[in-house]
């Protein structure tokens, strides 16, 4: 068996950044089942790089996403919607 990739699955598991989201993103969007066919073997550094970032943007994007839902949640939480400054 070849060097198998797991600084990328140990990096987005860190990040709680699925495979089938990087999957969607990676070389214009494949699928799962052949991304994760990719990882059994090394991707060259460059590759390695790309994926990473990718990850990176995943996980930033997720983190805007829960910090926006959190505060719609702190402000809708018993009060009408109007109320809250933060969302008018």
């Amino acid at each position: 068996m070849g060097e198998r990739n797991t600084t990328i699955k140990e990096y987005a598991k860190r990040n709680n950044v699925p495979l089938w989201m990087i999957a969607e993103r990676y070389r214009g969007g494949v699928t799962d089942s052949y991304f994760s066919r990719l990882l059994r073997r090394k991707f060259s550094d460059d590759e390695e790089k790309k994926i990473l970032s990718i990850i990176d943007d995943i996980a930033r994007e997720m983190k805007s996403i829960n910090e926006a839902t959190k505060k719609r949640l702190r402000c809708d939480n018993g009060r009408e919607k109007n109320v809250c400054k933060n969302h008018n």
